[in-house]
């Protein structure tokens, strides 16, 4: 943020600079001709205007456009001058037009040529204003900017000496996702292309929907960097709270190829739930073990995108309010109604709608075959199926009807239908994580599997493998063929998409079902033979009403 905010004010202080050039070709004793001039070359520069304004001393541009900045006038004075005043000049840092420059020094007024080297004009800004997309950055700024540099205002100033630029922030900014009371600091040197910044706010807060429903808590946040802008080499170092962070890349402004890449060093996970606060709940009594890092990379113009995460050591206690209520008896979850809405349902050993797994037939080994073919032996996540999924996604791969690897293990599935929503966030994953470790932890492969046969839904209202086996096929779990097993385990993904599908018409996803029984023969649950056999059935399906 204060690399592209720096870059940008001092890009937008150079076209503050350009507007002047006029001033200091001719001869300035002959007032029309040093006015025509002038007009001659601010609109070699690009610059428009509304109207025109002579005195006798002098000429007066109204409502200026040059380079991304707009001002509300320009008065060149020649009396008692020459003096160039810009008048309220608004700066939109998006829409900044960057000077082509090969170092720092050409940033400086352009040396005037003939006898304007005698008599280069005194220039002030009055009131000037920088945005970023419409939230302000700086206000009120005031002062000369030749032959001296020195703009104060509301939040902040830049200032020019011999050793180069600084740029100085201090007051309540708003930039994307960040909101905070910011203290930054930008040095670009006179020699070099190299700007560093240094950015700290105490009580930052981070808002983004793909982070949290609501924002992040208050938390401190340094950001050091450094840019040449000569190569486009940037490095980016942060630290919120208690995690650290990399950002390195190729950036060179107006460039259309650029290439990023964000590093989050191996973290305790119970630092990075600090960042949450309030947003994951568990977090407030739990005790947590291990690490999380990821590597991402995002390039352009190809818009290719790759992420590679890093797990060790992850273990939770301390998270199930009633974990003997999942051993044994009853618990309850909220699901969906046929109608979509949101109901509570209660299964256990003690309903008479409960399977157990010994009695659920090829059901079972069908679902880990289709959801999870490394369920017995991951600690409740497969990183590798995350990777899969995460390289599925960046390569838009999958079969027919748009199928890809969810990543998701059954214990996690398990876990977001007994505790969580369908809510898409970082927080909602990092809660999803606590329960499947918990769950893990406490209950065991086997008492995983059962309950997850007993509450995953497999059409709309229709949730346990005893009524999806009798929706479908009007039978006992016990009774479902494989085929029929490996259909009901096809579904999972979309069991309502799958009723519209096959209501419309529609064919069972036959590849699926073949792929789901080619994975039990590879789990030891079926032989080659009878998956062979089993696709040559024909399968009966009961059509959905």
């Amino acid at each position: 943020m204060a690399r592209r905010s720096g870059g940008a004010f001092i890009g937008c202080l150079a076209a503050l600079c350009l507007l002047i050039l006029g001033v200091g070709g001719g001869a300035w004793w002959f007032r029309g001709h040093i006015l025509d001039e002038a007009s001659a070359q601010l609109s070699a520069q690009g610059a428009t205007w509304t109207s025109v304004r002579d005195s006798r001393f002098g000429r007066t541009w109204h409502e200026v456009q040059i380079q991304g900045v707009d001002a509300k006038a320009i008065k060149l004075e020649l009396l008692k001058g020459p003096r160039v005043t810009v008048v309220e000049p608004r700066v939109e840092l998006t829409n900044l037009s960057f000077p082509k420059l090969s170092s720092p020094a050409e940033m400086a007024i352009p040396a005037a040529v003939g006898l304007a080297d005698r008599l280069k004009p005194t220039v002030v800004v009055h009131g000037a204003m920088v945005t970023w997309k419409g939230d302000t950055i700086l206000d009120e700024l005031s002062g000369p900017i030749f032959p001296e540099f020195e703009l104060l205002g509301a939040g902040g100033g830049a200032y020019r000496d011999a050793a180069g630029w600084t740029l100085e922030l201090d007051r309540e900014l708003k930039l994307g996702p960040l909101d905070a009371t910011t203290i930054a600091h930008v040095r670009i040197p006179r020699e070099g292309s190299g700007i560093s910044f240094q950015l700290k706010a105490p009580d930052a807060i981070i808002a983004h929907p793909l982070l949290a429903r609501a924002p992040l808590p208050p938390a401190p946040l340094d950001v050091t960097g450094e840019w040449d802008h000569a190569q486009g080499l940037f490095a980016v170092r942060w630290r919120m709270g208690q995690v650290d962070g990399v950002l390195r890349g190729v950036w060179t402004p107006g460039a259309e190829t650029w290439r990023v890449v964000i590093d989050l060093p191996d973290t305790d996970l119970a630092s990075i739930l600090r960042l949450f606060g309030a947003q994951v709940p568990e977090a407030r009594t739990a005790t947590v073990e291990g690490t999380l890092g990821l590597i991402a990379t995002l390039r352009a113009p190809e818009m290719t995108w790759s992420l590679e995460p890093r797990v060790a050591g992850l273990a939770t206690s301390r998270i199930l309010a009633h974990p003997a209520q999942l051993r044994h008896g009853r618990t309850t979850w909220r699901a969906t109604n046929a109608e979509g809405q949101s109901i509570v349902k209660t299964t256990g050993d003690l309903e008479p709608t409960w399977t157990r797994t010994r009695d659920a037939g090829w059901f079972p080994a069908a679902a880990v075959a289709a959801e999870d073919a490394t369920f017995r032996t991951h600690p409740g996540y497969d990183i590798e199926a995350i990777q899969a999924a995460i390289e599925d996604a960046r390569n838009q791969e999958g079969g027919p009807f748009g199928f890809t690897r969810g990543g998701s293990s059954i214990t996690q599935q398990l876990a977001k239908n007994l505790y969580l929503d369908g809510e898409r966030t970082l927080a909602r994953k990092l809660r999803e994580l606590l329960y499947t470790l918990a769950l893990e932890a406490q209950l065991g492969k086997d008492r995983i599997l059962e309950l997850y046969i007993n509450i995953i839904e497999f059409a709309p209202g229709v949730h346990g493998i005893g009524d999806g086996a009798s929706h479908w096929f009007a039978k006992e779990p016990h009774d479902l063929t494989p085929r029929e097993a490996a259909f009901l385990a096809a579904i999972l993904p979309g069991p309502r998409t799958w009723t519209d599908k096959i209501r419309g018409g529609a064919k069972a996803p036959d590849w699926l079902i073949n792929v789901i029984l080619d994975n039990m023969v590879d789990g030891g649950e079926l032989t080659a033979q009878a998956a062979a056999e089993e696709k040559g059935v024909e399968l009966v399906i009961i059509p959905p009403p």
